[in-house]
């Protein structure tokens, strides 16, 4: 049963939370924002959706919104805190208006070795998962660096780090509408 209820999880956290938010960030926020227990819900019908109990409470999950000074915007969103990796504790997840600028950061569970504290990860839109490494961070410290890697995402620079040297990377642009 521990392994159907991680799994489940799993899904919720970095498939159905992480498609939904790419799908449309601005309809994203305003849910999440203005339907406290949501996540709760939806995650309570994978669970019976499976023939499984959820242990999780709705006390469990909160939101919340922080406004930068240019206008990004930032969802603070609190999880049930994993027993697990790379379950989640918490994700960031942010928008720029009038851009198409999003990130979604992940701060996973690291029970292969808890005194180095959590990763800090990425998920793209193209589905590549991005691994920031390890830290005993505050929450604010987590957010800064969630907040830096947001604001200096370079495409070019990923690849280059992702692409094995020598070999070639056809980059595929979204077309302006």
């Amino acid at each position: 049963m521990e392994k159907k209820k991680d799994e489940i999880l799993y899904r919720f956290e970095h498939r159905w939370l992480r498609d939904y938010y790419f799908e449309d960030p601005e309809y994203f926020a305003k849910t999440l924002l203005e339907m406290p227990g949501f996540l709760f819900k939806v995650l309570d019908g994978m669970y019976r959706e499976h023939h499984a109990v959820n242990p999780y409470r709705i006390d469990q999950f909160s939101v919340s919104v922080m406004v930068m000074s240019d206008g990004t915007r930032a969802l603070k969103i609190e999880l049930p805190n994993p027993e697990d990796s790379p379950l989640c504790r918490r994700v960031y997840a942010f928008l720029s208006k009038g851009t198409e600028d999003v990130g979604f950061f992940c701060i996973e569970n690291n029970e292969y070795d808890p005194k180095e504290g959590p990763f800090l990860c990425r998920w793209m839109p193209n589905g590549i998962h991005l691994n920031y490494g390890t830290g005993n961070r505050t929450p604010e410290v987590e957010f800064l660096e969630c907040l830096e890697n947001y604001k200096t995402y370079d495409p070019d620079k990923i690849c280059a780090a992702l692409i094995p040297p020598g070999e070639k990377l056809m980059m595929i642009r979204r077309k302006s509408s």
